[in-house]
């Protein structure tokens, strides 16, 4: 097994072992920040703050839905 698809198997594992479904693999802070070109600062405000919810893994990193980012910037819907 390729290293790739062995992130790309644990990072599955860990969405589907958090509750999310879909297969889009779940971001990082960082990731989340520089896709929504904010600090990564603002994304654990927003997080505190109720405005995106945050997937805890089982190893106590936060991760985050690309949908449930866009829907925050967008105005689109209830991410938190």
């Amino acid at each position: 097994m390729t290293l790739a698809v062995l992130a790309l198997t644990t990072a599955r594992d860990a969405a589907h072992a958090v509750g999310v479904t879909n297969t889009e693999p779940l971001m990082t802070t960082q990731g989340a920040a520089e896709w929504a070109n904010v600090h990564p600062q603002t994304i654990r405000r927003w997080v505190r703050d109720g405005l995106l919810r945050a997937y805890t893994l089982p190893t106590g990193v936060k991760r985050y839905r690309r949908e449930d980012v866009e829907a925050l910037l967008t105005g689109t819907g209830d991410a938190a």
